[in-house]
């Protein structure tokens, strides 16, 4: 069997550590990795958040040129302003003229370079391939997969996402990370069916059994001081994320995310009742590491603050 020498090993861990860690990264002709764009901070960045298996960047940039580098994820751009784009993918240029809500799905390895006319502003995803193939896998399609280039497309699911990612990263990731595992998974799906060469219908309506479900919201309910993930929550029942996710909404009527954040809503408001137990603790004890998210979050399915919701419950325990 061959074995990979030192050096490719370490270029293979490079190359893990550049998707996983800090900003997105693409690699020169000669392999090394650098910075989508070298000269220019995010906007917005999800560097600092232990996302699984996606980045997001938001970038202004002046027109600017940029050529011989190839990524090792899936690049999806959101573009936010009209702008003359004129892309060298593959070695065929490509002129796009580019508006609100205009898309550019680039697949993992393709040779990307080109310059833009004017000044950008766009949100840039970059999805672990991982994800995708994890998916047709369950779905017995094709493997490995091949996306299709496309430049300029419209997809209202692909912008839904886009701006569901930049919504949380503004408000400083509230939801945890279980609810981009949700939002990566969409894609991922949303990508198989649409953008590969050979696409899939992946329709899944089977219910978890009880006993699995059971399980599962016994797992949630002793782990909400943690930041859960949807793979370990998948796990309890030994079920691939995907279409645990899909069968979770179907037997009880929302996705686990919303699930995990209405179980902390309902455990906090047991804790408000106690009015010797700070705020602050409260929202610690159902897993929100700050009091902006926990105020978030229990004003979102409440419409209280939690100091309103305590001042009510309060004011009721004094009446006669």
């Amino acid at each position: 069997m061959f074995e990979p020498t030192d050096e490719a090993r370490q270029s293979g861990e490079e190359r893990q550590h550049a998707f996983s860690g800090s900003n997105i990264l693409v690699f020169d002709t000669e392999g090394t990795p650098t910075q989508l764009f070298p000269s220019d901070e995010p906007l917005l960045t999800s560097a600092k958040f232990a996302w699984t298996g996606i980045l997001v960047e938001e970038h202004h940039l002046p027109p600017v040129e940029f050529s011989g580098r190839t990524a090792d994820a899936h690049l999806i751009a959101m573009h936010f302003r009209t702008a003359t784009l004129e892309w060298f993918l593959g070695g065929h240029p490509e002129t796009r003229r580019m508006t609100f809500g205009s898309l550019d799905i680039i697949p993992k390895g393709t040779p990307l370079g080109g310059h833009s006319k004017d000044e950008t502003e766009f949100l840039m995803l970059a999805l672990d391939p991982s994800i995708v193939e994890r998916i047709a896998a369950e779905l017995n399609a094709p493997r490995p997969v091949e996306l299709i280039r496309s430049l300029g497309v419209r997809d209202p699911q692909i912008m839904h996402i886009a701006l569901a990612l930049k919504a949380e990263l503004e408000a400083d990731c509230p939801s945890g990370r279980l609810y981009v595992d949700a939002l990566g998974l969409a894609l991922g799906a949303h990508l198989l069916s649409n953008y590969a060469v050979h696409t899939i219908n992946h329709r899944h309506n089977a219910l978890l059994p009880t006993h699995k479900l059971r399980r599962v919201i016994k797992y949630i309910n002793d782990n909400l001081t943690e930041d859960l993930t949807l793979s370990e929550i998948a796990g309890v029942v030994h079920m691939n994320p995907f279409y645990f996710s899909r069968a979770f909404k179907e037997s009880t009527g929302i996705p686990p995310h919303r699930y995990v954040i209405s179980c902390r809503v309902e455990k906090a408001k047991e804790l408000l009742t106690d009015d010797e137990l700070p705020l602050v603790e409260v929202g610690l004890s159902v897993g929100l590491r700050n009091q902006s998210h926990f105020t978030t979050l229990f004003h979102k399915l409440t419409g209280l603050t939690p100091k309103a919701y305590r001042d009510g419950v309060s004011s009721k325990s004094r009446l006669p």
